[in-house]
C-alpha cells in the first residue's frame, strides 16, 4: 500500500472489484475526520473500532465468508 491510506487502498479495491469483495475496515482512528460519512457508507461494508474483541471479530468475519462464498 505504499504511497496510499486505507481509504484510497478501499476506493481502489471497490474500482477493481465492485461489490464482489467485502471491505472491512479496521481502525483506532475516528475515520470520519478524513472522510465524510456517505463516503465511507458506500465504501466499506463494515467499520471496526479498536479495541475489539476476538468474539466480535469472529463474528464478523464469519458472516462476510458466509456471504460472499
Amino acid at each position: 500500500m505504499e504511497g496510499m491510506n486505507g481509504i484510497d487502498f478501499a476506493k481502489e479495491v471497490r474500482r477493481l472489484r465492485g461489490n464482489s469483495i467485502a471491505i472491512i475496515m479496521i481502525t483506532g482512528y475516528s475515520i470520519y475526520e478524513i472522510v465524510t460519512k456517505e463516503e465511507v457508507a458506500g465504501l466499506v461494508d463494515r467499520i471496526m473500532m479498536k479495541p475489539f474483541s476476538l468474539r466480535s471479530l469472529d463474528a464478523v468475519l464469519t458472516y462476510y465468508v458466509d456471504r460472499f462464498s
